[in-house]
């Protein structure tokens, strides 16, 4: 049995999917990501609108800006939007190609792993 490098499987393995096209599977599942992502997004988006002005300016009748609490709320419902666009597109990707993108895999599991990163604080932030 040869040994493979890291990279050659992974290459082999584009190649293998690519060479089939897209499965039922992938496309069901990127059709879940086309439907989800915007979804997300959309809630994001309307929350970061109605409330976004109110956070941002700090509390009523004080001449002092925003709160670390209220800019980590303005900040998780970003993360949620952006969350949602490239679940979207990576969606859309998998649903025409058949296998994801590492240049949307990427900058997603960045997103992920800097959000659990922020979870603590983000406790400790609103305990």
């Amino acid at each position: 049995m040869p040994l493979h490098t890291p990279g050659q499987l992974l290459t082999a393995n584009e190649d293998l999917n690519s060479a089939h096209g897209p499965t039922r599977a992938s496309r069901v599942r990127g059709m879940v990501l086309m439907v989800l992502g915007p979804v997300l997004a959309l809630i994001g988006a309307g929350a970061l609108v109605a409330v976004g002005p109110m956070l941002l300016s700090g509390p009523p009748g004080r001449e002092v800006g925003p709160s670390s609490q209220d800019l980590a709320a303005v900040m998780v419902l970003g993360w949620l939007v952006g969350f949602g666009l490239l679940g979207t597109i990576s969606g859309w990707q998998l649903w025409k190609q058949g296998h994801y993108s590492r240049r949307l895999g990427y900058p997603l599991a960045v997103m992920v792993v800097g959000f659990l990163a922020c979870v603590p604080w983000l406790r400790h932030l609103f305990d």
